[in-house]
């Protein structure tokens, strides 16, 4: 993690089925270890598969980047990582 916010980096597969490297943003490690999230939660969970709903960058910005709103780690916890654009509540997340 590094200030003032907090980054993840995962391996997704695009729709060809290639491996990528992405670049999510999460919100600053104070607001995440406010919201009960540590950077243990990521370390525990480091090459399992995770999910991501994101933001992704503007058309023509950099590619394979965003902002995540939130994670479900690979034992199923839902983590709140960014803002929540949408409003929903942790019972309404869908991946």
């Amino acid at each position: 993690m590094e200030n003032p916010h907090a980054y993840l980096h995962m391996n997704v597969k695009d729709a060809s089925g290639k491996t990528v490297l992405w670049s999510l943003e999460l919100i600053t490690p104070n607001a995440l270890k406010r919201n009960g999230t540590t950077r243990q939660d990521f370390l525990d969970n480091v090459s399992k598969p995770m999910a991501a709903r994101a933001c992704l960058t503007k058309p023509g910005g950099t590619p394979n980047k965003g902002a995540a709103e939130f994670i479900e780690l690979a034992d199923s916890q839902i983590r709140v990582t960014g803002q929540l654009v949408e409003k929903i509540t942790p019972d309404q997340f869908h991946f």
